[in-house]
């Protein structure tokens, strides 16, 4: 497949990329310094498209802001998407594993920034009526970034396996509908003076049991919270690396903290 570069020399840019049909922009590579615009409205329309900086480019943070959002089964699969700007990721759109899916190389990283993301499988896929939601909007995608990470979920499988790697705090929020929302994430955060707080699991019927069940934690924040509810940190594994971490863990529900 031919690979087209579109190149932006400027930190100041703003790229505006909208893929509105099947497989638009697959294999698609863009370079640029400054923020993007991406829209992806169809099945597979940013499938394996890669945005990231030039080779040695400056590495500078302006508060700039990315959004990207993603419509559409596979809309977003095995996107690569690195800028140095704050991040806006909107998978809470209509589709099939919009944004992730098993076996997906989704990766979404602010090299200088903060990275907000909506994970949550709705309904019927975007110009695909015919199509079946399974969920998995965000499943295995890897999110990367130097400031605070934002993340909430929703839907069957919506966060299942993420990567999360994070400089400062990290709000994770499983706490919706669905089957397994959050389970068997991985996630490490580095700042020792970061809040990081887990909300696992709802009230009523409606919310996930053991919606963040067998994730992996390793972390050095001094403020960690667990907010536990129906199963939702059943088979936690929390490595905290601060001797003078303050630690607060709140069980609600059947099994909320079971081992």
């Amino acid at each position: 497949e031919t690979i087209v570069k579109l190149l932006s020399n400027t930190d100041e840019s703003n790229l505006q990329l909208t893929c509105d049909k099947e497989q638009a922009c697959d294999r698609m590579s863009v370079q640029t310094l400054g923020s993007v615009a991406l829209n992806c409205t169809d099945t597979e329309a940013c499938l394996n498209l890669n945005i990231h900086p030039p080779d040695n480019s400056p590495d500078e943070y302006k508060g700039q802001k990315s959004t990207i959002s993603c419509k559409g089964d596979k809309a977003c699969n095995n996107l690569g998407f690195t800028v140095a700007t704050d991040i806006l990721v909107d998978c809470n759109l209509m589709g099939d594993s919009v944004c992730g899916g098993t076996g997906s190389t989704t990766t979404i990283q602010s090299t200088q920034g903060y990275v907000t993301a909506n994970c949550a499988s709705i309904g019927s896929s975007g110009n695909n009526t015919n199509s079946t939601n399974s969920g998995e909007a965000c499943k295995e995608m890897t999110i990367v970034a130097k400031s605070n990470i934002d993340l909430t979920c929703s839907g069957d499988e919506a966060c299942s396996g993420i990567i999360v790697m994070g400089g400062n705090e990290l709000i994770l929020d499983c706490t919706g509908s669905g089957n397994a929302i959050c389970n068997n994430m991985n996630i490490n955060m580095t700042n020792k003076i970061a809040l990081n707080e887990f909300k696992c699991g709802g009230d009523g019927n409606t919310s996930s049991p053991y919606s963040c069940a067998n994730t992996t934690i390793n972390t050095y924040s001094n403020n960690v919270i667990f907010d536990c509810k129906n199963g939702g940190c059943a088979g936690i594994q929390a490595i905290t690396n601060n001797d003078d971490a303050d630690i607060k863990m709140i069980c609600q529900g059947y099994e909320a903290c079971l081992n």
